[in-house]
């Protein structure tokens, strides 16, 4: 038995609100000295932080739906 990550591409997040600033609200220092560098590229500061490539992979699931559009 395997567990395979399946969610949306994009982390539910407000909007302005990346990745690494909600990490560091809730973790503090703890979370200092992490690579943020994916994160900090344009356009991906809201990234979900699971890979999917797995589920993609081997059963073919692509997210269909951007959860920001909730917020």
């Amino acid at each position: 038995m395997r567990t395979i990550t399946a969610t949306a591409k994009h982390a539910y997040l407000a909007p302005g609100v990346t990745v690494p600033q909600l990490f560091r609200h809730w973790y503090g220092s703890r979370v200092e000295g992490l690579d943020w560098s994916h994160y900090e590229r344009p356009g991906h500061e809201q990234d979900s932080i699971y890979d999917c490539s797995a589920a993609h992979r081997e059963l073919g699931f692509e997210p269909q739906i951007d959860l920001r559009s909730y917020v």
